[in-house]
């Protein structure tokens, strides 16, 4: 029998829509850190909302992370 590997990621959790935000690899390693609590920021990949979010908050999600939404390019007033 053949073993699937299931891919991982650390990410927070949205305080406004609740989707999974996948962060950096350097502040995933802050929940390391034994020199007091850690925070920092964060934008949501949905609904473009930014919360201030603590290194306890961080949870590990299965499947790979959502690719950001593309936001749209404002047009020239002249074209």
């Amino acid at each position: 029998m053949v073993a699937e590997l299931v891919k991982t990621y650390q990410g927070v959790l949205c305080l406004k829509c609740g989707a999974a935000i996948p962060v950096s690899k350097r502040v995933a390693n802050l929940t390391e850190q034994d020199d007091g609590p850690h925070s920092f920021l964060v934008r949501c990949i949905q609904c473009l909302e930014e919360n201030r979010y603590l290194a306890t908050d961080i949870r590990v999600f299965s499947g790979e992370p959502t690719n950001r939404r593309r936001m749209a390019l404002p047009r020239a007033a002249n074209a």
